[in-house]
């Protein structure tokens, strides 16, 4: 089977975030207005519906009741709203539970949100790409796995047998297996629903940066980001330990496993921060 055939015999995923790609676009526009934002968001009823409800929310508390988008947009300013958006799309992709893989929804979505965090953190530190731009690929950086969870099911278990009884990681394993992993399964599908190379790319080369025909120091981030957010106390999931880190990644981010330890301490304490604003 190829990654084509899988994805084009998927029945029963959620509706596709189509915004995001569109919103991330109006980020990158500096003659783009908050009436631009409104528009777009608008098109998804229950997505807006879901952006207000929250900007009235506990963790926004002392802005004062909010009735519509435009005034959420205008309060929040538009990354507040893009991050919100984010979260609330990706939650039907990587947010539940994916049996195939041994993971819960909760450790699935934390360490999806996770490592959206820390890929956040390391771009305002290093510069290599947006903020906004990072946290997306971070958020979504695992959502071929669900595709796979869906086509493959009881199949994959020769996956963790390689991993178990020959010690491989966990891409290599797929690739064995299955010819692909989840990373390029992943890449295909964010590919198929208009999101931009420099989300795609890093998602499709996060196991191997230095593979990337282009946006390596965003791929790199992804990789450092996907070792970062494993040892931040949540539960990533039975895989977690299969992960193979190029350390070479290092150099080419011109940082050190010290300053990695340190973004792993601030991401930890973010998400602590966020705890409410995750239960969306």
């Amino acid at each position: 089977m190829s990654i084509e055939e899988l994805i084009n015999g998927l029945k029963d995923l959620p509706p596709a975030p189509r915004v995001l790609p569109r919103l991330l676009k109006v980020l990158g526009d500096e003659n783009a207005g908050s009436d631009d934002v409104v528009s777009l968001i608008d098109l998804d009823p229950a997505l807006t519906a879901r952006i207000i409800r929250q900007s009235n929310s506990a963790y926004y508390g002392g802005f004062g009741a909010v009735s519509g988008l435009d005034e959420a947009v205008n309060r929040l300013g538009f990354r507040e709203i893009y991050r919100m958006a984010c979260l609330i799309c990706a939650r039907s992709f990587v947010g539940g539970a994916v049996p195939t893989y041994r993971m819960e929804s909760e450790e699935r979505w934390f360490n999806s949100v996770a490592t959206g965090l820390v890929m956040e953190t390391l771009s305002r530190d290093l510069g290599f790409c947006e903020p906004s731009t990072a946290y997306t690929v971070g958020l979504l950086h695992d959502i071929g796995k669900l595709a796979i969870h869906q086509v493959f099911g009881d199949q994959y278990d020769a996956v963790f047998d390689k991993l178990e009884k020959e010690g491989k990681s966990l891409y290599r394993a797929e690739m064995e297996v299955l010819g692909f992993d989840h990373a390029q399964v992943g890449a295909a599908l964010l590919e198929k629903w208009g999101f931009p190379e420099d989300i795609v790319i890093p998602i499709r080369f996060q196991y191997a940066p230095s593979d990337a025909p282009s946006q390596r120091e965003t791929t790199g981030m992804l990789h450092v980001s996907h070792w970062i957010a494993g040892g931040i106390g949540g539960k990533p999931g039975k895989d977690s330990w299969a992960f193979e880190l190029d350390a070479s990644v290092f150099g080419l981010l011109h940082m050190d496993e010290e300053r990695a330890m340190q973004v792993m301490l601030q991401s930890r304490e973010q998400l602590k921060e966020k705890e409410e604003m995750l239960s969306m």
